[in-house]
Order: C-alpha cells, then structure tokens, then sequence
C-alpha cells in the first residue's frame, strides 16, 4: 500500500497539461486525431465495402419485392373495376347455382338410397316366400327338383289339364250344351310321356 501512495505522489509530480510544451501538446493532439482519423477512414472503407457487398446482395430481393408490389397494386387496382365486381357476381351466382344443384341431386340419391333398401326388403320377403314354395314342393314330391325338372311337371300337369277340360266338354256336348264356354282352343302343352 505504501506503494501505491507513492505511485499516486509520483503522478501528482508530473506537471499538468496546462504547465507543457503547448506546441508539444498540439503535436500529440494532431497526431492522436491522425491515428484516429486513418482509423475511422479504414473502418468506413470496409463498412462501405460490405454495404456494397450486401446492397449487391440484396438487389435482386429488392427487385423482386418491387415487381411484386406492382403487381399488388396492379390487381388492386383491377379488383376495384366495375367489369371485375360483375364477373365476381356472376361467380357467386354460378357457385350458389351448383351448390343448389348439388343439394338437389344429393337429396335425390338419398331417396334412390332408400327405395333401394326397400326394395333390398322386398326382395328378401320374396327370396323367402320362393324357398318356402321349393320347400314345400320338395315335401309334396319327397326330393328336390332341378329346373328343368319342375317344367316337365309343369308340362304334364298342364297336359292333363287340358285332356280333363276335353274330356268335359266332350261331355258338355253330348248332355249339357250350355257349358261350350270353356277353353277349346288351348293347343296341347307337353305330348312326351
């Protein structure tokens, strides 16, 4: 510590600014600002040089930017015309006119919808009553019948049909005349057996 008492005594000796040389202070003034001056101009230079670097840099962004404006402005400028106002009403009544459309249709395949469904139940209904019908013909007959089968049935009782309604009217004319209503004309069905 004493030192430093004798440090701070040892700067208080030194003579002030005001007692020096005043053409030595000037000297040291000019040459302090001369140093600083280079300084700044050397920053300034680079600061220049990289700004240059950057504008360069950024001049296309800045022309893009600028034609992007102007067409900004440009469809601002459209979007305000009467001929564009009426075109975007035509728009809006050509949409509304779809959308009216498409609601009707879409009510129009709900209802195909359920007349499908119902016809869906009425088909199974009928699928029901068939295979309670084969069924029962398959009880009467004791076995099941092909297609082709069921129509030579068909055929011979047919057949017998119409032999029973000749052998009436045969009948019929020999005792009661009044009963030639009935079908003569129905040509025989089925002649195998």
């Amino acid at each position: 510590m004493a030192q430093a008492r004798l440090a701070r005594g040892a700067r208080r000796a030194e003579p002030d600014e005001n007692e020096r040389d005043p053409d030595k202070l000037a000297q040291e003034e000019l040459v302090r600002l001369q140093r600083q001056y280079r300084k700044m101009e050397m920053e300034r230079s680079e600061v220049s040089i990289q700004s240059g670097a950057t504008v360069l840099s950024q001049q296309p962004r800045v022309l893009w930017y600028e034609r992007q404006r102007d067409e900004m402005l440009a469809d601002l400028n459209n979007l305000l015309t009467d001929r564009n106002n009426q075109q975007d009403q035509q728009t809006v009544n050509t949409i509304l006119d779809l959308v009216d459309k498409f609601d009707a249709h879409q009510a129009a395949v709900e209802h195909e919808v359920s007349e499908i469904s119902e016809l869906n139940v009425q088909v199974s209904i009928i699928t029901k009553s068939v295979i309670h019908q084969k069924l029962k013909v398959q009880a009467i007959f004791g076995h099941s019948m092909t297609p082709g089968q069921a129509e030579k049935q068909r055929g011979l009782l047919e057949n017998r049909l119409y032999r029973v309604r000749l052998y009436r009217i045969k009948i019929s004319q020999t005792k009661i005349p009044q009963l030639h209503d009935l079908d003569e004309t129905r040509p025989l069905v089925y002649t195998g057996i």
